[in-house]
């Protein structure tokens, strides 16, 4: 069959601020990885020079920013003019936490007419007005840590993850009205439907600083392509952590890097390919 890149998923990334410019880079980097066919990033406009010099093969949209360089609410109508470009939206990664960059989170959540994933601190903007999620006509992927999950959950159920922690992703998928993918060893998926889903794969060299933008970009990759949320999120986390393992495999856990994952997600994707074609013969 033949393929034009618009075909491949077009991902819009909505991140970065003054030292995290390597975020929103590893999410766009996985997005394209995982197989999207285009990806733009919308970062504040100061950082555009160093991501044109780090990324080539991502677009940039360069936006307003607050004295502090964070993304500012201003650059609204530039993202919603992009979001009729994009088949999925990924947010967070690198973004920060400034008011107004919170503020535009929210207002980003409220008006995007398509998927969205959300991670870093944008998970930190939706705790503080966790109902948005909720009314969203098109689902939302959320990624959280145990730390993030936390913020975004009663206190009662937070004290009590450690011994309930299946039955309390699957309560929050339901309360959220979103797929929540919940990053720790094992990673724990749950959606609507109520079913959770343990991701078998990763390993100890993953704990490692941008590992979860990794994901973020593959997730998104996936969606991007048509893979619905659930299935995006368990694919993801399947294919992240084994790309982890063949890294670890090649350089030991100790050294990883968040950004070997991405260089051995192609490997990663072939073994999965590889093992569908003896299926089928």
């Amino acid at each position: 069959p033949f393929y034009h890149k618009g075909d491949c998923g077009r991902v819009l990334i909505i991140g970065g601020s003054p030292g995290m410019t390597g975020a929103v880079s590893l999410t766009a980097t996985a997005a394209l990885r995982a197989g999207a066919g285009m990806t733009l990033l919308g970062i504040p406009r100061s950082l555009n020079a160093v991501l044109e010099q780090k990324l080539t093969e991502t677009m940039t949209l360069p936006l307003p920013e607050t004295e502090d360089g964070c993304l500012n609410l201003e650059g609204e109508d530039s993202i919603l003019d992009a979001l009729v470009w994009a088949d999925v939206l990924a947010v967070g990664p690198g973004i920060g936490r400034d008011n107004q960059t919170i503020e535009l989170v929210h207002s980003i959540l409220e008006h995007a007419d398509l998927p969205v994933v959300l991670d870093a601190d944008g998970l930190f903007a939706l705790s503080k007005a966790t109902g948005i999620v909720r009314k969203r006509k098109f689902k939302t992927i959320l990624s959280p840590h145990l730390g993030e999950f936390s913020r975004l959950i009663k206190k009662s159920d937070g004290e009590a993850l450690e011994t309930e922690c299946l039955e309390i992703v699957r309560k929050y998928a339901r309360l959220l009205q979103s797929v929540v993918l919940l990053k720790g060893a094992p990673t724990l998926i749950s959606g609507q439907s109520g079913e959770v889903f343990i991701n078998p794969t990763g390993n100890a060299g993953m704990a490692t600083a941008g590992s979860g933008d990794v994901l973020t970009g593959i997730i998104a990759g996936l969606v991007g392509q048509g893979l619905n949320l659930t299935e995006a999120a368990v694919t993801g986390a399947y294919m992240h952590g084994l790309a982890g393992d063949l890294a670890a495999n090649e350089l030991g856990e100790t050294s990883m890097i968040a950004g070997d994952i991405n260089d051995f997600l192609p490997y990663a994707f072939e073994d999965m390919y590889g093992r569908y074609r003896q299926n089928e013969e």
